[in-house]
């Protein structure tokens, strides 16, 4: 039996592991918490661990840990690196992944930090994404200037709409053969592959953002759930690092935003500040909770509001202060939509959640 450590004070996340686990894989994995530090580094002295998971916000307890003790740091996204280069696992996955993943660091001989393996699900690069609880607030407009706005900074990024109706096209041009619809057809064949599908789609515009062009087909998009985003995101990486990927995602249930959201390091909730679009809004974090398995706090610790054309004396802020807030962009005449997207793109909340991503 595999004894595992875990360092955290997220008792919601800790007894669904330990069910899910004991359930799936009796006799496999016993468990032993601390809730501090101190607690912790007590044991440490009389008790041996075959790994032991650290929550993140503990991370400067670090160099107290015997370097021989196998450490891997608990995040709440996939695409968490840590400066570090401590190897870290979200906490967020499916009982199989789990089992692998600890299978797999328990047998290892040598601590973590020597054996030169990356376990983040990703292969680099951040992912952050903008959705929304009601159409018309300008969640795809606000996504593409935040493309803009990080490439200007000198960062290679990506803009993956994966919306079942993208507008793409209005932000970017292309004259490439190969579309959105060429690389749902890859991830769907066994005879395709994925990775030269998407290195030919992705298609470099005059701005610097990478994007891939919508699909030709009428509703070619509209089936691609949360798992097909993330493993077009592991494609991408793979092709060409790129230093950020924003996925601009329409929430349709939490089937389709799930998977992107526990793997984003950053999720961009646009609002216009309508009281229609405010309740909505707070319902989306209520099912990001519920969905995701996580606590409201951990929810809005990975999440912003940005409030987008927004009318003063008409549009609303939220009444809450739990959810972290962006700032604001006042309704815009969008009759050009290039010039207003590259007018937006130098405004302040972009660069606030630039410094958020920690990019």
């Amino acid at each position: 039996m595999n004894k595992i450590a875990i360092l955290d004070v997220d008792m919601i996340f800790i007894s669904r592991l330990q069910m899910a686990m004991n359930n799936a894989y009796p006799n496999n994995y016993e468990f032993i918490f601390f809730s501090s530090a101190k607690k912790l580094r007590s044991a440490l002295g009389k008790m041996d661990f075959d790994l032991l998971l650290i929550n993140y916000e503990y991370i400067d307890n670090l160099n107290t840990i015997p370097k021989q003790v196998k450490t891997i740091i608990l995040t709440e996204s996939r695409s968490c690196v840590l400066e570090s280069g401590e190897p870290t696992i979200c906490k967020y996955q499916s009982v199989e992944e789990w089992h692998r993943f600890l299978c797999d660091f328990c047998a290892l001989d040598m601590p973590l930090h020597e054996s030169g393996n990356a376990y983040s699900m990703l292969t680099g690069g951040k992912l952050c994404l903008f959705t929304s609880a009601s159409g018309g607030v300008g969640a795809s407009s606000a996504a593409a200037a935040f493309c803009l706005h990080a490439t200007s900074r000198g960062l290679s990024t990506v803009y993956l709409n994966v919306e079942s109706i993208p507008s793409t096209s209005c932000f970017f041009k292309s004259n490439s053969y190969f579309d959105f619809g060429d690389v749902i057809c890859a991830l769907r064949s066994n005879k395709i592959d994925l990775d030269k599908t998407i290195e030919k789609s992705l298609v470099l515009d005059d701005t610097g953002v990478f994007f891939i062009s919508p699909s030709k087909q009428c509703g070619g998009q509209q089936s691609i759930s949360g798992e097909d985003v993330i493993k077009i995101c592991d494609g991408i990486q793979r092709v060409k690092h790129f230093d950020l990927i924003v996925i601009d995602l329409n929430f349709v249930n939490a089937s389709n935003i799930v998977l992107p959201f526990v793997n984003s390091s950053q999720t961009v909730i646009v609002s216009n500040g309508e009281k229609i679009v405010n309740e909505k809004t707070e319902k989306l974090f209520s099912i990001l909770s519920s969905s995701c398995e996580m606590s409201m706090d951990a929810v809005c610790r990975k999440s912003s509001i940005l409030y987008n054309r927004f009318v003063p004396g008409i549009s609303e802020l939220l009444t809450s202060n739990s959810y972290s807030k962006l700032g604001g962009i006042n309704q815009m005449d969008f009759s050009e939509i290039h010039s207003s997207i590259v007018d937006i793109s130098k405004l302040y909340p972009f660069e606030r959640l630039l410094e958020m991503l920690n990019v």
